[in-house]
This record gives structure tokens, C-alpha cells and sequence, in this order.
């Protein structure tokens, strides 16, 4: 675990630089040619990794992204911004152009934790790690330092409409007991509507929206929360704040790392680790990084109101040295990705849902050199999926006294894929 990276309350140790690397070549066979950048965006050249300067297209610490299939939009975390980024589209994005909007803060030079504020309030962010689309385009945050996730309609309309590039308003808020001013960790106590470090956001096609609560060691399921027509209700209903399921815990009053014992397929730990992902397939099948237990999961959808909501793990993917797992994301086809921050690398599977396998190990994208460079990746972090399946990785690096963090695009060719069987215990 890096110093610097590893939190207790997403409070990072170590100031780190932040830019973006975009990777636009195919994804080849591992072994068979490696993958190198070709575009840069945020410094002046592949191997710079100074701080940023705040504004439109400098970043400091981007831990995750996330990419609105529908129409192309892109949102990337910008975590010691306390900002999240969006760009009209990926065509945009890749080309190294400036952000079209901001979330979070006041204008694009703007990046004070809460505004520099003593309290939150509907417009501000402090630490957002996750971000993630629903169906209707509103905008999921995981505003992990405080304690809770945003929801916002859709600020791509409103740039449209009024031209608005700032101070979108967060429309709810989970982990809060509906409050938009509080920040504390298990707020009222540990339970259904409270979170410690929210990170990782997804939402299913039926809106079930899915939080990688990492403090607490679990993943937890609201079902289809919006509208929202009570901040709080009894668990296993829906339109409100409350979690009706929770994955890795055998209640939701509990948050131990494996329950306080070891790792069983019932558990879940990943606290104090920064860049926790969450993501769901097509199919509505979910996956999570059970990042201290050095190994992702997934669960057959689907789920949601009177839905089976299975809580145990149909895949398991360990083995072949993957370390410390944080971004998970799956394409159209079902290849499943997972990023492994201390191996440099990020894996790719051939279709595991569809043929229930978990050993059909494709690809190892990396490892990254010591310093970065187009052809490195070095500690991958958040990973998103295109409408054409190219791959986008949060990529950030550490040297001493410094970080670096990048989003890389690699091109991939759809259809389905034979795999190789990977090499278990690796």
C-alpha cells in the first residue's frame, strides 16, 4: 500500500501532481506487442508530472472517470480539486481539450475542499472518488471525505440550455439522513442510510443505484432511488435513501473488514484504500474491487426490488499477481477489466458471465516503467468503457516526493474473443 494514496478519511498524505495520458492504439494480445500512448493531455509531454495549474484541462489526482454511453459526455473525478470535470464529448476529451464544465466549485480556478467552507452544501465537494451516468444522464458522486453521495440532473442539459458551466446544485444526497450541510461518517450511526468514504458509484438500467462503501466494508444497493419520495424508509423498498441490501456484511448495521475474520466468499475489505470501483454489465450483473482481499468479485444480477439481490459471489478472480484491484468495468461484450495498482497492470477477461468462467485471462496491460512515459502504467486506478469499447484507465504513478495520475484510452476491437486460461496462485 503506497504512502500518500492509502487514507483513513480520504485525507492524502502527499500532495499529487495529476495529468492525462490517452492511449488511441488496439489492444493486442498480452505478450504479443505492448500498448503505447500517443496524446497527452495536461502536461507538456509524457514524462512531466508537475502540479497543475487550476483551471479547464489541469488535473491533481483524477481517481476515476466515467463516460455517458448515450451521448459520448465524460466526467472525470478530480479528487484533490474537490471537483468533478465533464467534457461534451470523448472525441473532445481525447484531443486534449478543456473541460466543458465543472462540478463541485465556482468556476474552473476554483478547488478549496467545500469551497474552502466550514460545512457542505448542495454545490461543493470534498475528495470526490466515484462518478458514475444513470439512464436519464443525472450525474452520481462519491463525495468520499464527506461522507456521502450527490446526485445532480443532468448538467450537459443545462450547459445547453443556459449555458451553465458551474455551480450545479446536487438535487439528493445518500448518507446524510437527507441533509446537504452534514458530512459526518455514519452519520447517526452505522446502518442503511449512513456511509464512511463512498467511492465507487454505478447504476444498473433499472436505476438500482450500487456504492462501494469502503470504510464500512461493503457494498450497498439502493433500490431505484429516484424520484426520491422519502429520505428514509424500511429496507427493500424503493424512491428512497436507505440501502436495502448489503453486500459483504451480514447485516447493514455492520462494517467490519471480513466480518473480523478471515476472507470468506460472504465478505468484503477494503477500507482506508482510495479509488474503490463499483460496475455493472450489461446484463446487471455486478462486480466490486474487494481490494484488501486481493481479489474482484461478481454477482448475477439482477438486481432490485422483488429481485433475488444474490449476495454471494457466482465469479471470483484472484491469482496471476493481482494486487491491491481498484477500477472494475465491463464492455458491451462482457469482458470484464480489473486495474491491480502494485502490479502495474490491467486484466482483461474474456466474457466470464456469459460462460461462467473466471480463468479466461486475455489480457495483462502493462506493466508501467518507473517513470512515466507513453508506453507505462503505473498504479491504474478507475477504469470506463466508450460506446465502441475503447478502454479508459485512471493511471496514477509515484516517484519520491511526487505522484502522477493519467487517463489513458486504449482502442479495442469488439466481438467475442478466445482467451487463454490464466495461471492460478500467480
Amino acid at each position: 500500500m503506497r504512502p500518500g494514496l492509502r487514507t483513513g478519511r480520504i485525507v492524502l498524505a502527499a500532495l499529487i501532481a495529476a495529468h492525462l495520458l490517452i492511449l488511441t492504439v488496439r489492444l493486442l494480445r498480452a505478450g504479443v506487442e505492448a500498448s503505447s500512448a500517443d496524446r497527452v493531455v495536461g502536461q507538456i509531454d509524457f514524462v512531466k508530472n508537475q502540479v497543475n495549474f487550476v483551471d479547464a484541462i489541469g488535473m491533481n489526482a483524477p481517481a476515476d472517470v466515467a463516460i455517458d454511453v448515450a451521448n459520448g459526455h465524460v466526467l472525470v473525478a478530480d479528487s484533490q480539486n474537490n471537483r468533478v470535470m465533464g467534457w461534451k464529448s470523448a472525441t473532445a476529451f481525447a484531443a486534449g481539450g478543456a473541460a466543458d464544465l465543472v462540478i463541485g466549485q465556482p468556476d474552473f480556478n476554483s478547488s478549496g475542499c467545500n469551497q474552502n467552507a466550514s460545512a457542505p452544501d448542495p454545490t461543493t465537494l470534498c475528495r470526490p472518488i466515484g462518478v458514475g451516468f444513470d439512464a436519464a444522464h443525472r450525474v452520481y458522486v462519491g463525495d468520499a471525505q464527506n461522507n456521502r453521495v450527490v446526485v445532480f440532473n443532468d448538467p450537459f442539459a443545462l450547459l445547453s440550455g443556459n449555458d451553465q458551466t458551474s455551480d450545479f446544485a446536487a438535487i439528493v444526497v445518500f448518507g446524510q439522513a437527507g441533509s446537504f450541510v452534514t458530512n459526518t461518517a455514519n452519520e447517526n450511526g452505522l446502518s442503511a442510510d449512513s456511509l464512511d468514504s463512498p467511492q465507487g458509484v454505478a447504476i444498473d438500467a433499472s436505476g438500482n443505484l450500487f456504492v462501494a462503501d469502503v470504510n464500512n466494508n461493503r457494498a450497498l444497493v439502493f433500490f431505484s432511488p429516484i424520484p426520491m419520495t422519502a429520505v428514509k424508509g424500511p429496507p427493500g423498498n424503493f424512491g428512497d435513501a436507505t440501502a436495502d441490501v448489503a453486500i459483504g456484511q451480514p447485516d447493514l448495521v455492520s462494517g467490519a473488514c471480513n466480518q473480523g475474520g478471515s476472507a470468506t466468499p460472504l465478505t468484503l475489505c477494503m477500507n482506508s484504500f482510495f479509488g474503490v470501483g463499483i460496475a455493472v454489465d450489461v446484463g446487471d450483473n455486478l462486480y466490486v474491487a474487494d481490494t484488501r482481499n486481493n481479489r474482484a468479485l461478481e454477482y448475477n444480477g439482477p438486481f432490485g426490488y422483488e429481485q433475488s439481490n444474490n449476495v454471494v459471489p457466482d465469479l471470483v478472480f484472484e491469482g496471476n499477481s493481482l494486487v491491491q484491484p481498484t477500477g472494475v468495468a465491463a464492455d458491451s461484450n462482457q469482458n470484464f477489466y480489473v486495474s491491480s495498482e502494485a502490479n502495474n497492470q490491467v486484466y482483461e477477461y474474456t466474457q466470464p458471465v456469459p460462460l461462467m468462467r473466471a480463468d479466461l485471462l486475455n489480457l495483462q496491460i502493462g506493466p508501467g516503467a518507473q517513470n512515466p512515459n507513453a508506453a507505462s502504467l503505473q498504479f491504474p486506478m478507475g477504469l470506463a468503457i466508450d460506446a465502441v469499447n475503447n478502454l479508459y484507465v485512471v493511471r496514477p504513478g509515484q516517484q519520491p516526493g511526487a505522484g502522477v495520475q493519467r487517463v489513458r484510452i486504449a482502442g479495442q476491437q469488439g466481438g467475442q474473443r478466445r482467451g487463454r486460461t490464466d495461471r492460478s496462485g500467480a
